[in-house]
């Protein structure tokens, strides 16, 4: 088995083993939300063993799932669907659909997550989107489609619709960049993180490249109109050509025939 996913199991293992754990020796302990129960207060709804089973204050949260939102109490207008899907949570309007998504995340909030494990490294960042990405411990802002995938098997081809074929305004387009890290951008910046002077690869710069290529698109753009221009007088001139050899031949008149008589 791939080293990655034998970790990302073990770490889900070991937490529902712990969690579980708690509650082995309490036997009477009860669910402020027991499931499956449509009436929870708050307008919370859980349906799975132990979901949403410490909530106390929060309103509008949605689980579905075993240990789903378990350790939630006052966080409100959270929906996590799958076994352990924000099993750590404990703050707002987040969003996991998978099992084990978003399952380390604590304090982080407005975090959406889609898929086996999505976002189960992010723990305390905020406004994240993970689709198929385990997403990264501390990280906020970030948009990651299976930059680190569950399984750990490295992807190899990327397609998007609606991209290929697009109309784009050549006179305020920018380039994009891709990092070793699958990370895109429209700035070149250092190890620093300050404006690289020069491409951060081998090759051509390509945002002289990009200028090269506007200026050519404005030279190609006035030469287009020139000719248009020279085009509009050629057909002038043979309009005017025309008129003049219609003149000629009216000012020639009729031929006279002379007779020659014995």
């Amino acid at each position: 088995m791939n080293p990655l996913v034998q970790f990302k199991t073990a770490i889900v293992s070991v937490v529902i083993a712990v969690v579980v754990g708690c509650f082995a020796f309490s036997p009477a302990a009860q669910a402020a939300c027991p499931s499956p129960n449509p009436g929870c207060p708050g307008f919370n709804t859980a349906d799975g063993q132990n979901a949403l089973f410490n909530v106390t204050t929060g309103v509008a949260n949605t689980a579905d799932g075993w240990f789903s939102l378990f350790s939630n109490a006052v966080g409100s207008f959270n929906t996590a669907t799958g076994a352990g899907s924000l099993l750590f949570n404990t703050v707002d309007n987040n969003t996991a659909i998978g099992a084990a998504a978003l399952l380390n995340n604590t304090t982080g909030v407005g975090n959406t997550a889609v898929g086996v494990a999505a976002g189960i490294d992010q723990d305390i960042g905020s406004n994240n989107i993970y689709i198929g990405d385990t997403g990264l411990a501390g990280e906020s802002n970030v948009i990651a489609i299976g930059n680190v995938a569950a399984t750990g098997t490295a992807y190899d081809s990327f397609f998007t619709g609606g991209v290929f074929g697009a109309a784009v305004d050549g006179t305020t387009a920018v380039a994009v960049f891709v990092d070793d890290t699958g990370k895109l951008g429209t700035n070149l910046v250092d190890a620093n993180g300050n404006k690289a002077r020069v491409p951060l690869r081998k090759g051509a710069q390509p945002q002289a490249m990009l200028n090269e290529l506007r200026k050519e698109q404005k030279r190609v753009a006035e030469l287009e109109k020139t000719v248009a221009r020279l085009a509009a007088t050629v057909k002038e001139q043979a309009s005017q050509i025309q008129k003049v050899s219609a003149q000629l031949e009216a000012s020639k008149g009729t031929p006279q025939v002379v007779l020659n008589n014995p």
